[in-house]
């Protein structure tokens, strides 16, 4: 409907509710203000929350790091410990071999790199 259809009365009534304040529209003007005053109200609390929960978190993470690394340490000990044993028990075993004394017992039959080394010790010593 164009505005040159309507009454005068009917034209100033579509001014008044498209230019004046209206009791809603200022009702709705000052629910707005209020939950914008709200929230800026509670920003600076909000906002020392999330850098307290991220601080926590970010000291957690390294806590976290830090024993997976410390564990990392431990565990390569462990294995290089257990690795320097087998060597040191192969290396024994294949200089008794070597010096002559062939009656030394070979309890070959690991599946890493020095149970393959003492069967094939075993095999020479049993030719």
């Amino acid at each position: 409907m164009s505005s040159s259809a309507l009454s005068p009365e009917a034209e100033e009534a579509v001014t008044h509710l498209n230019k004046a304040e209206t009791p809603k529209w200022r009702e709705m003007r000052d629910m707005l203000l209020e939950k914008i005053k709200r929230l800026d109200e509670e920003t600076p609390k909000l906002l020392a929350e999330l850098k307290s929960v991220s601080e926590s978190s970010f000291q957690r993470s390294l806590i976290i790091a830090f024993s997976a690394v410390i564990l990392g340490i431990l565990r390569a000990g462990v294995l290089l410990a257990r690795i320097a044993r087998q060597a040191r028990q192969t290396e024994s075993i294949v200089s008794t071999v070597a010096g002559g004394n062939l009656s030394e017992v070979i309890r070959a039959g690991g599946h890493d790199e020095f149970g393959a080394i003492l069967t094939r010790v075993a095999m020479l010593r049993n030719r």
